[in-house]
């Protein structure tokens, strides 16, 4: 099975603070909008990486037991959709 290549979490928060500067900049209500979700998608995007790969390292016998027990891990998968909307 392959892994996919993740981005660094200094990768992701570089990005969200580049879109952050871009919506101090930008002159389109809309436009200014679209930056602030970028922003905010980029730290959550980085937690999920690092729980990710948290999650990795664990024996697999512990890694069974979480899945039993049901992820408590807030995600784009597992999030309600108001949730989903408000980091998109």
């Amino acid at each position: 099975m392959s892994r996919c290549q993740m981005s660094k979490p200094t990768e992701l928060a570089e990005r969200a603070q580049m879109f952050e500067k871009r919506a101090e900049t930008a002159t389109d209500r809309l436009l200014r909008q679209h930056y602030r979700e970028m922003a905010a998608y980029y730290p959550a995007l980085s937690l999920e990486h690092r729980e990710i790969a948290r999650l990795q390292e664990l024996p697999p016998a512990e890694f069974e037991r979480l899945v039993k027990e049901g992820s408590t891990t807030p995600s784009f998968y597992n999030a309600d959709r108001s949730t989903f909307r408000r980091v998109i």
